[in-house]
């Protein structure tokens, strides 16, 4: 499901939508959600948001729900982030240090975010662990 939403913290509205739909139409998803961020400027207002949950069949489109297959990333920086939502943010600003440091790559492409622990498993904001993940391209030497 893919939304234009007023801030970051609206994406959990969006999660709740979601679950709301698999059970009123009884449709299974693997508990590996993730969320694509496709702006790829950095925004706090009217952020672009897909979040994904997979299946084990395609559906039929409906209600705003969209079945796709993700491009796999052949390279892709990744950060784990220990704590509240909050620290995200350093977790992008650290890769983006790396990739200055380390000038044979660059940004490929909309970066994702997996939370391996939430709100949803995890009453301690300070326990949750979330992946950041970001495509690269390598560049010619």
């Amino acid at each position: 499901m893919r939304r234009v939403t007023p801030d970051f913290y609206a994406e959990g509205l969006l999660w709740k939508e979601m679950a709301a739909y698999v059970k009123k139409k009884s449709i299974p998803i693997a508990y590996d959600t993730f969320t694509i961020y496709h702006d790829t400027d950095y925004r706090e207002k009217d952020v672009d948001i897909e979040i994904c949950a997979p299946v084990a069949k395609m559906g039929e489109n409906a209600d705003g729900f969209t079945y796709r297959v993700t491009p796999p990333v052949p390279i892709m920086a990744a950060s784990m982030v220990y704590g509240p939502f909050e620290n995200i943010a350093g977790a992008f600003l650290s890769i983006a240090g790396w990739l200055g440091e380390h000038g044979q790559y660059k940004m490929a492409g909309e970066s994702r975010q997996m939370v391996h622990r939430g709100p949803w498993n995890e009453d301690d904001p300070d326990k949750y662990l979330t992946e950041i993940q970001i495509p690269l391209i390598a560049l010619e030497k």
